[in-house]
């Protein structure tokens, strides 16, 4: 019950100050128009990830992407390079900033797995990044979630079509152009939302992964709260959803009557004391 009414708590106190709590959709990112077109991110939701894409992890280690699914958690994939002079590093210091203050385990109830898209990067670049990162989000058990990987081009670009990841090399620039996002892929390997833009609200991050998971991550409260928002593929956002509301509203009050009640016939009980026999 306390739970209950803590969610119906939240759930007004977002509505009331007229919450969209949505992550950046592609309209809000100001490179957008900058972008060639095959270097930006399309919408790609519902889409199968391939699992046989090959990768080498910062360990050394040769693994899939069929790793990392099929463990009843959700994973966070980014695509950047290590090399890059500034976009791609905003992108991971936006989704680690986030995760901060995500309160789900790392390891536990969802992982980040983060591919180059420079097949020219090596396991030295890899390992270095994840050290550095790791250590930023400085959460117990994020060193074992946050892996980073290298792979052939064959392999990366499978990858990146799957999700929409557009990017292509600028000649004059020496550098890649693509778009800047994560994605939230299920543990059937579904990609179930896309993420734009440089920084994240951690509680787009921690509804994705939740919804990600059906259930199988997140606490009770935060399962309660999710039924007051609802995401719209349109726009990639999270909005608050009235009839969610209405259900929960609906919950409390006949939870409340129920105790009402179960308290009348107990007072009533005592009142008649015991039978006798």
């Amino acid at each position: 019950m306390r739970s209950i009414v803590l969610s119906l708590a939240v759930c007004l106190a977002s509505a009331s100050a007229g919450a969209d709590i949505g992550v950046q959709g592609p309209e809000d990112f100001p490179d957008k128009k900058r972008q060639p077109p095959e270097a930006q991110i399309l919408d790609k939701i519902g889409a199968n990830v391939p699992l046989d894409v090959k990768m080498t992890d910062h360990h050394g280690k040769s693994v899939t992407l069929g790793d990392y699914v099929g463990k009843e958690k959700p994973f966070v994939l980014v695509l950047g390079y290590y090399t890059c002079p500034m976009l791609c590093s905003l992108v991971l210091n936006g989704t680690i900033n986030a995760l901060k203050d995500v309160s789900l385990t790392p390891g536990e109830e969802f992982e980040v797995v983060a591919l180059s898209i420079d097949a020219r990067e090596d396991l030295e670049m890899a390992a270095k990044k994840q050290a550095n990162y790791a250590k930023a989000w400085g959460a117990e058990g994020a060193d074992e979630a946050l892996t980073f990987h290298v792979a052939e081009q064959s392999e990366i670009k499978r990858l990146a079509d799957a999700v929409g990841f557009g990017y292509v090399w600028d000649d004059e620039l020496q550098q890649f152009a693509h778009g800047a996002g994560i994605f939230i892929v299920s543990p059937d390997g579904t990609l179930t939302h896309t993420l734009y833009g440089v920084s994240f609200r951690p509680g787009d991050v921690k509804f994705a992964l939740i919804d990600s998971a059906k259930g199988e991550v997140g606490s009770v409260v935060d399962h309660i709260v999710m039924s007051c928002f609802q995401y719209y593929s349109d726009n990639h956002k999270y909005g608050f959803y009235i009839w969610g509301l209405v259900r929960l509203v609906g919950v409390v009050t006949l939870v409340f009557l129920g105790g009402l009640l179960i308290a009348m016939w107990r007072r009533e009980r005592a009142k008649r004391g015991p039978l006798a026999v």
